[in-house]
Order: structure tokens, then sequence, then C-alpha cells
């Protein structure tokens, strides 16, 4: 889990065989929770987590994968409705380039979803929905097999020897592949869901994308420290 302002990241060990959220949960304590804003993982989007950190004054920004499949199903459907009414709802986009490729963020945000999910997350402010667009170029070798004639070694007389009858056989074909570079164009997209305890007036749609790609940026930073420990 991840918490702002500072950007910390407090960490705890997860004993082997246990779940992380029980871990998680020696670190929603006051002394981290109080006048922060706390992003996590899907895995760590729990209702318990929500109430503990609405308990103790702190603020919470989760999003859904398949853990919650009604929630993120629910979601998914409001923002894919055409005729949905979107005048009320917030709406920022920003487009990258870096590492060779194009990168564009759209966010969404409406409060429309609060009393469908307030019986069961507590403090929920508003819903968001973030369409992460990425066209690069991929590089690709295409081989072709090309026929090149050869002449074979027992069809020229060694010299001195009488010339025999010239007689004409086929002549061998070998293959030789000719190699091509292209590049492909390839465009992927990612869409996540969540909701969060800030209201519109606290975290605009450009706040949630910045929050979420500072937890992205975090969370990519650890992975790649992880996986140098282990080589």
């Amino acid at each position: 889990m991840r918490c702002e302002p500072l950007w910390c990241w407090p960490s705890v060990s997860v004993a082997e065989k246990e779940h992380e959220m029980t871990a998680v949960k020696e670190l929603l304590t006051p002394v981290y929770v109080k006048d922060r804003v706390w992003t996590a993982d899907a895995m760590q989007t729990q209702k318990t987590a929500c109430q503990w950190i609405d308990q103790f004054g702190g603020k919470y920004l989760f999003f859904f994968k398949d853990n919650h499949p009604p929630a993120h199903e629910d979601l998914a459907l409001f923002f894919q409705d055409p005729d949905a009414d979107q005048s009320t709802w917030g709406f920022f986009s920003q487009t990258d380039k870096g590492h060779g490729r194009l990168t564009t963020r759209t966010v969404r945000t409406t409060t429309e979803m609060n009393d469908w999910f307030a019986s069961e997350w507590t403090g929920i402010a508003q819903s968001f929905q973030v369409m992460r667009t990425v066209k690069g170029k991929r590089r690709k070798v295409i081989e072709q097999a090309e026929a090149q004639e050869q002449t074979p070694a027992g069809e020229q007389a060694p010299p001195g020897s009488q010339q025999a009858p010239v007689k004409h056989t086929p002549k061998a074909k070998a293959s030789r592949k000719a190699r091509q570079v292209i590049f492909v164009e390839e465009t992927s997209q990612q869409i996540v869901s969540g909701f969060s305890h800030l209201t519109p007036s606290q975290a605009g749609p450009q706040a949630i994308a910045t929050f979420l790609r500072k937890h992205w940026a975090i969370e990519n930073r650890l992975r790649l420290s992880a996986r140098c420990h282990l080589a």
C-alpha cells in the first residue's frame, strides 16, 4: 500500500501462507493513516481497509480487478452505457511520448454510483475509470527462402584428361534466406475502474490520474528492485 503526502510506502513482511491483508492490517494505524491518502493494489481493495482508513481520519483511492467481480462489473457496465448522461462527469486526458511509444491516459469520474456502493464500501465519494492506450512499433524480422543455382562438382573434367562428351545434368539449387526488417504498429489498451474516499472538489480527474500514475511508478520500482535482488 502507498500513502500520500510525502509518498511513503511502509512495508511489512508477509509470512508464508499468510494473506497480505493480514499483514497490511499492522500498517493501518492512526500514525500512518491520519491525514493521508492511501492507494493500494487490487488485492488490498478490501471493505475492512476502507473502514479502518475512514475511522482513523485518512482517505483512500482503490481500484478493482477480478478480485471483486460484482463491483468490477457494475462499474464497467456503468461507464460503458452509451445512454448515460455524462454532463456531470469529470474528464481528463493526457498523452505522453517516451520509449518509442505514445501513452494516452483518459480518466472519467462520477458521483452517481456512490449510493450504489455506500452500504458495503465505507466513505465512497466518487468512482472513476482510467483507460490507458499505448501505441508503438514492434520490430519484426521476416525471412524468405531464395533459390540459388549451383554447378555440380563432377561437371568439370580435371586438367590433362580427355574431354568426355558433356552431359547436361540439372543444376542443383541451394536455398538462401533473405531477411527483411519491418516495424509493425501495435496498440494495447488497459481499463481500470475504482473509487475513492476523496470528493471531486478534493481530487478531480487530473488528480486521480496523478495518484494512480505515482502508485504504479512506485510499484514498478519495487518490482524492479525485487528482480535485481533475485538475480
